[in-house]
């Protein structure tokens, strides 16, 4: 059997090669007109349609679903059934994105015809800026496509690769400018990793029981701290939480110059720390640690400590597995 492998290195190479030197041209449409694209988008009052045809409905549908699992009302309309009957589905409060390499295709010139009639603003995402859809557009993206990375520059590749990312582009904006974050994420993704994990209870979380008691010494308590390696220990009197320690509460006491080594944990503890129970979950855990400016929360069960949440604990599962 013959080894091609030394030929498909090269070949696999030279289209990632030609992919970065596109992204790396194309750079030259993070303008003011890109911007103004997003800022329409974000003060729509109504939906963003976005619609195209071959390949081009593909790269349509893939951007259309990421900006709605981030909240963005979005809708995908294939070219095709756009001009059979579904352009019903545009409204006048909306606005329409139309991806074409050409932008001179039957479908684009009909779709504009009718988008022109009824005052709906269009957004032209194509690589001809002398085209139909460039002409006839309130807001132009033009991209500059020298050749497909293809053989024979016959199959839509690089082209569909920068409509790709300049649709994620402005995603990734409009989430930051509506400062989308992961417990909006988990809310309309309830059943993938990351809702999963929000959702889910501190229990099934591992959590480190850390504890002293109300007598026992600093001495005890720097230990305890310095074993548990959560930068605070909980203070305990038959199994309830009556106190919490930090390394802050510790550094502060060594600062009031006060004669800690005779003091015990009682005298140094917060008293009535903020607890949950275990059944709460981690997006809810979250949210208090944040309200309450805190990096720790007692679990309990039926008012008996059961552990110590971090909030690095928690951060570590939106972490890929």
């Amino acid at each position: 059997m013959i080894n091609h492998n030394k030929k498909i290195k090269s070949i696999l190479t030279d289209v990632f090669n030609h992919q970065i030197e596109n992204i790396e041209r194309n750079k030259s449409i993070l303008n003011e007109q890109l911007c103004d694209i997003v800022t329409k988008i974000y003060e729509c009052k109504g939906k963003l349609v976005i619609t195209g045809v071959g390949k081009n409905a593909i790269i349509s549908k893939k951007i259309v679903s990421t900006l709605i699992s981030t909240k963005q009302n979005a809708y995908y309309l294939h070219g095709n059934d756009a001009v059979h009957g579904d352009l019903g589905v545009i409204n006048e409060d909306d606005i329409v994105m139309l991806i074409s390499k050409s932008g001179n295709t039957y479908e684009i010139k009909k779709i504009i015809n009718f988008l022109k009639k009824k005052n709906i603003p269009i957004i032209a995402l194509t690589s001809n800026n002398r085209s139909f859809l460039a002409l006839e557009s309130n807001f132009k993206c033009i991209y500059n496509i020298k050749k497909e990375s293809s053989a024979g520059n016959i199959a839509p590749t690089t082209s569909l690769i920068t409509c790709q990312l300049i649709g994620d582009a402005i995603a990734v904006a409009l989430m930051k400018l509506r400062n989308f974050s992961a417990k909006d994420f988990s809310e309309v993704h309830p059943s993938g990793a990351l809702g999963l994990k929000l959702n889910k209870a501190v229990s099934e979380i591992f959590l480190k029981k850390t504890q002293v008691c109300t007598n026992d010494s600093v001495f005890d308590v720097i230990l305890e701290i310095t074993k548990s390696r959560l930068g605070a220990t909980v203070v305990t009197e038959q199994e309830r939480a009556v106190g919490i320690i930090t390394d802050g509460d510790l550094r502060r006491t060594f600062q009031s110059n006060k004669k800690f080594e005779e003091m015990s944990a009682k005298d140094i503890m917060t008293r009535n720390p903020i607890t949950i129970a275990e059944s709460l979950n981690v997006k809810e855990s979250l949210e208090i640690m944040n309200e309450k400016k805190i990096m720790h929360l007692v679990v309990i069960r039926d008012s008996n400590y059961l552990g110590l949440l971090h909030m690095h604990d928690l951060i570590d599962l939106g972490k890929n597995d």
